[in-house]
């Protein structure tokens, strides 16, 4: 059996790019890889392809939430709600499992950003519009369930969505390319 030379393997484009989203998906020691790689330019196709390998993840956590997270409000919000009793639930357990989703959305939301706009200042705004939605959000989501009554399964169901899907990607991926425009054009 020939084994390739691994040198080799390490320089290629492919691999750093591939292994620079690893590591940013898996902690802060891609921050320095990405630092590294910063001044050289990315091939377009290859940021695509990064892209939809992401956006496939986040289709994934999507299509497979039910062996991932062990939500009672995923099928509770499936069926006539408006005028259902609230499932029994450990409120601890359901914040968890709305957190942990809205972690794992949030690390491929910011690797698609990084990958569409690689701006610093971009990520660190993205971090931080992250980072204050979660805690604006999780408390409201506390609250509201904590006690959880008819007339607030709509008001729960919106700041679930907005935690549980990646909304936020959606909203910014347009108005950092609005704002990339606008900029270069001026």
């Amino acid at each position: 059996m020939k084994f390739h030379n691994t040198e080799t393997l390490c320089t290629t484009p492919y691999f750093h790019y591939s292994s620079m989203v690893l590591c940013f998906c898996f902690g802060l020691s891609g921050l320095e890889i990405i630092k590294s790689h910063q001044n050289r330019a990315m091939n377009k196709s290859v940021r695509f392809v990064l892209i939809g390998i992401l956006v496939l993840g986040l289709v994934l956590v999507r299509f497979f939430e039910h062996e991932l997270f062990s939500d009672p409000l995923l099928e509770f919000y499936k069926t006539e709600f408006s005028y259902a009793e609230a499932p029994a639930f450990d409120t601890l357990q359901v914040l968890i499992t709305t957190s942990s989703r809205f972690v794992i959305n949030t690390i491929f939301s910011l690797a698609i950003i990084w990958l569409a706009f690689s701006s610093k200042k971009t990520l660190s705004f993205s971090v931080l519009f992250y980072g204050f939605a979660f805690v604006i959000l999780m408390a409201m989501f506390w609250f509201f369930i904590s006690d959880m009554k008819s007339q607030n399964y709509l008001i729960i169901f919106y700041i679930r969505r907005f935690l549980i899907q990646p909304i936020f990607l959606l909203i910014l991926l347009p108005a950092f390319y609005y704002q990339k425009k606008t900029v270069k054009d001026k």
